[in-house]
């Protein structure tokens, strides 16, 4: 990572007023120097991918690997593809949020055609069960039928 602690400074920092050979930190991300006794505040500089605070002089993103200075965004795309990480990093997603997305469309389908094949099931034993009444209706109406001239013949020959 790039990030310099200004706590713990691997070189000394020089006033931005008076440039004075070294800073002395004040704690709570505050420094002075010595020499014009200038007092400031290092303050915490937002990702513009992610928004996550970061360290004052930080060079990458401590949450997504940012580039947040224009030091560390040129050094970012020399070995890239040109592109800012978090639109690298969105593109490899790609992949699994298409899968994920036909995976879900195949459940959909598949609760669909579960629904159809019930309302099919359903139509079937709808029509069977017609098919059997229109059996027992057929059935009783011949043999009303039967009996009717069952009757009349009985009474010809009677009569």
């Amino acid at each position: 990572m790039l990030a310099i602690d200004l706590y713990n400074p691997p070189v000394k920092l020089t006033c931005p007023a008076c440039t004075a050979p070294e800073l002395i930190a004040g704690g709570d991300r505050t420094f002075g120097c010595t020499y014009c006794g200038t007092h400031f505040i290092a303050e915490r500089t937002e990702c513009p991918a992610c928004g996550e605070l970061n360290e004052h002089g930080a060079d990458l993103c401590s949450n997504c690997g940012e580039p947040l200075s224009i030091v560390a965004s040129v050094i970012d795309r020399q070995g890239g593809t040109g592109r800012p990480l978090w639109i690298r990093r969105l593109q490899t997603q790609v992949a699994g949020l298409k899968e994920s997305e036909a995976h879900a469309s195949a459940d959909r389908f598949e609760g669909l055609m579960e629904i159809d094949r019930k309302r099919k099931t359903e139509e079937a034993a709808a029509h069977a069960s017609q098919l059997q009444k229109d059996r027992s209706i057929l059935f009783y109406g011949v043999a009303a039928i039967l009996l009717i001239v069952l009757i009349v013949l009985v009474l010809a020959v009677i009569l």
